[in-house]
């Protein structure tokens, strides 16, 4: 019978371990680059915050002059119930606001308002001031005897 010899296989060299540098190297490092990233950011990205930051005004006018139409569409109601009709101006329903009827914020005039057959119409053009618009601010705000109409 033969013997067979299992040989061992030959010890490999391993590579030494490299040397870490110590915690607070490495944190301060992060910290530097994170730093340099921070002081850049406004460079590559200002103009695209600049643009998002400067439509938000609108969209609080937007706001603003809708809820202060919900007020006065409130008032209209009131005056309604009152009265059997509506006001010919809006005007008369200037004593339920504080400092009278609200103007638009967009124009810093009177919204519009018309009596109609069926009720009334109030309305707000929105930021471009013209007929239309899909999105917000530029989105027309239109109320009639029956609330908001999209």
């Amino acid at each position: 019978m033969q013997t067979i010899q299992v040989q061992a296989f030959p010890e490999v060299a391993r590579p030494p371990l490299p040397v870490r540098k110590p915690l607070f190297l490495r944190v301060l490092a992060t910290l530097v680059i994170c730093l340099i990233a921070a002081a850049m950011a406004p460079f590559a990205l200002g103009p695209v915050v600049f643009v998002f930051l400067m439509d938000k005004p609108d969209h609080a006018k937007w706001q603003k002059a809708r809820q202060e139409m919900v007020q006065i569409h409130q008032a209209l109601t009131d005056y309604r119930l009152s009265n059997d009709d509506y006001p010919d101006a809006l005007d008369a329903v200037g004593d339920k606001f504080a400092s009278g009827v609200p103007n638009d914020p967009f124009t810093k005039q009177p919204y519009q308002y018309r009596k109609t057959a069926a009720g009334f119409e109030l309305k707000s053009l929105g930021k471009d001031q013209a007929e239309g618009g899909a999105e917000v601010p530029e989105k027309d705000i239109i109320f009639n005897q029956e609330g908001y109409r999209e």
